[in-house]
C-alpha cells in the first residue's frame, strides 16, 4: 500500500460536512455531522435523497450545541446505525434507519457511552467516536485521540449495542502527520483487516475544529490491532469517511469524503486506489 492514485469521483450538491458513508447497490449513504437527515445518492441517475433522521428547524445545518454530530455509520443487515460522538449530552444518541420501510429508531447511548469511559479511561472531555464498523458479531467503535489526552484507541463490544453488552478496549498508537498527533476519523472492514482514515488538526480539542495539517489511510489487522501501513494522502483535506468500493487484480479502491467544516452544501466524494 505504498502508492496511490487519488481523485475527486464526483461532487453532490445539497450536503455539507460530511462525515461518513457507505456504499452499497449503487447508492452512497452519506452522514453529515451538521444535518439531521441520512443522505441516499443514488449514484446512476444522481439523484440526492433525503431520510429525515432528527427532527430540527433547520435540518441542513443544526446549530454546534444542538447537534447530533453524526460521525460513525454502518450498514448491518437492513439498517443503517448512526452514531454520535459522544463529545456532549446531546451526541449521545445511536438512529437507526430501516432502508425497507424508512422508520427511524432512536436509543440513548449515554449508559453505554459513560461504561465505555470508565473502561479506558477517558475523560468525557476526550471522548470523541469518529468511526464504528461490525465484524463477526462484534461491534467496533474507533475513538478519536484529538483530546487533551491524545490518545486513540478502539471499543470492543460484544453481540448488540446495548447498555449491559460486555466492552473491551484496545489503545492504539497513530504516526503523526506534518509533526502533528493524528486521530482516527473513521474505518471500515474489508477481509480480516481494518482499512481506517486518520486526520491531525492543530487543536487539543473534542469540540472545536483546528487547522488541518493533514490525512493519511491506514491497514490495521483486526486480529491483533497492528498497524501494518500508514500512508499520507492529502496535507490539506480532513477526510472523514471510507467505504469500499471494488477490488481488482493488483488494486483496491475506496471512497472518501471530506468534511469542510463549513456551511456550504456540496460535498466532493474522492476515490483511492490503493496498490494492495
Amino acid at each position: 500500500m505504498q502508492k496511490f492514485k487519488l481523485e475527486i469521483w464526483f461532487r453532490i450538491v445539497g450536503i455539507g460536512s460530511a462525515s461518513g458513508l457507505i456504499f452499497s447497490d449503487q447508492t452512497l449513504y452519506v452522514i453529515s455531522d451538521n444535518a439531521g437527515y441520512l443522505y441516499q445518492y443514488h449514484t446512476e441517475s444522481r439523484i440526492l435523497d433525503r431520510i429525515p433522521v432528527v427532527l430540527s428547524e433547520n435540518p441542513e445545518n443544526i446549530a454546534k450545541a444542538l447537534k447530533p454530530d453524526f460521525e460513525a455509520v454502518v450498514k448491518y443487515q437492513n439498517s443503517i446505525y448512526l452514531f454520535g460522538s459522544g463529545s456532549t449530552d446531546a451526541r449521545q444518541i445511536l438512529y437507526t434507519v430501516n432502508l425497507t420501510n424508512k422508520a427511524v429508531q432512536k436509543i440513548d447511548l449515554s449508559a453505554l457511552y459513560d461504561r465505555m469511559r470508565s473502561v479506558s479511561l477517558i475523560d468525557i472531555e476526550d471522548f470523541n467516536i469518529e468511526g464504528a464498523a461490525f465484524h463477526n458479531a462484534k461491534w467496533y467503535l474507533f475513538q478519536r485521540g484529538n483530546g487533551a489526552k491524545g490518545e486513540n484507541g478502539i471499543f470492543i463490544i460484544d453481540g448488540k449495542i446495548a447498555t449491559d453488552s460486555p466492552i473491551a478496549y484496545q489503545s492504539v498508537t497513530l504516526p503523526k502527520i506534518n509533526g502533528i498527533s493524528s486521530g482516527f476519523t473513521d474505518a471500515v472492514v474489508h477481509g480480516d483487516h481494518f482499512y481506517f482514515l486518520a486526520s491531525a488538526e492543530d487543536t487539543p480539542s473534542t469540540y472545536e475544529d483546528g487547522d488541518v495539517a493533514g490525512s493519511a489511510i491506514g491497514k490495521m489487522s483486526i486480529a491483533d490491532f497492528k498497524v501494518e501501513r500508514f500512508l499520507e494522502i492529502s496535507d490539506s483535506v480532513k477526510f472523514e469517511g471510507i467505504t469500499f468500493y471494488q477490488n481488482t487484480d493488483d488494486k483496491i479502491t475506496f471512497l472518501l469524503c471530506e468534511d469542510n467544516d463549513s456551511d456550504i452544501l456540496e460535498s466532493a466524494i474522492y476515490k483511492i486506489d490503493l496498490d494492495d
